[in-house]
């Protein structure tokens, strides 16, 4: 039961990603003979983003419309739709031409009105960086998660638990506490979350690379912390360019410059990043 909605919610999930013991042992016997297993929130949100690959979906109902069926069709695998040009004749030998949009629900056809009627859903993609990226969802249910090949599909319900808990206590016309005591502990978290492992302490460095012109890759000198922006640094006013450099492998220190960049700036360019924790310590709860 999670402290963030008192469900089996989102935050349960993420945290069973990778567990200890008391002392930190990730041995199979002794996770066997521990009668309680802890986790620490950073280590199971990076398997987690290594199994979703940064994305995770939410089950959204969406009105459709002759503009958007397309991409309705794209995250509902039940949903199918087509365009045809059909010309009919009018006077002087001239023909009319007319498009004409189909749709298919579960394989047999219906009209936009039946569909709308009937209710349409997508499997909405959410795609995320950080820990903080995820941590507002935290109090909604995984309705769907499949694992294979140590990959992982996790969907969403479409309103968190909280939402839930607050429409249920209104129509039974009843005030409404417990919602904010859930509420006060997931900002609570936020805090606790950035300073254990969004502090870049003494970590910050400032290098100048020099990108190949084939790969268009380069290497600093030491593990880049993905939880930090990578960026250029500028010796005095900010330039304008096409895009961020780009981490291609933090753990060996790889980025990436954009070929317009390269183009236009040369070989030769400063970046901003944060060292890797090499040390970082484990909050086991």
């Amino acid at each position: 039961m999670s402290i963030y909605s008192g469900k089996c919610d989102f935050a349960d999930h993420l945290f069973m990603q990778k567990q200890r013991t008391k002392n930190g042992s990730d041995k199979l016997e002794d996770l066997q003979q521990a009668r309680v297993l802890y986790s620490d929130e950073q280590e199971c949100f990076e398997v987690f983003k290594k199994k979703t690959g940064g994305v995770i979906y939410q089950l959204t109902n969406v009105e459709l419309t002759k503009y958007n069926a397309e991409l309705i069709a794209k995250y509902n695998p039940f949903f199918e739709t087509s365009t045809e040009m059909v010309s009919t004749p009018i006077k002087n030998g001239k023909q009319r031409i007319k498009v004409l949009q189909t749709y298919k629900y579960f394989g047999k056809e219906a009209t936009l009105k039946e569909l709308n009627k009937k209710g349409l859903f997508i499997y909405k993609p959410i795609k995320f960086n950080t820990l903080l990226d995820l941590i507002p969802y935290y109090p909604y249910i995984p309705i769907s998660v499949t694992s294979s090949n140590g990959k992982e599909e996790c969907v969403l319900s479409s309103k968190s638990q909280l939402e839930e808990l607050e429409d249920l206590h209104l129509s039974c016309n009843t005030d409404n506490t417990i919602c904010e005591m859930y509420r006060t502990a997931l900002q609570k978290h936020y805090a606790e979350v950035v300073l254990r492992y969004f502090n870049p302490e003494d970590r910050e460095r400032t290098e100048t690379v020099t990108f190949d012109k084939d790969t268009l890759t380069a290497k600093v000198q030491h593990p880049i912390d993905e939880n930090f922006e990578l960026k250029w640094s500028w010796s005095d006013e900010p330039k304008c360019h096409w895009a961020k450099p780009r981490v291609v492998d933090a753990e060996n220190g790889i980025i990436a410059i954009h070929e317009t960049d390269y183009k236009v700036f040369g070989a030769t360019m400063s970046v901003y990043y944060v060292e890797a924790n090499k040390e970082r310590k484990l909050y086991l709860e």
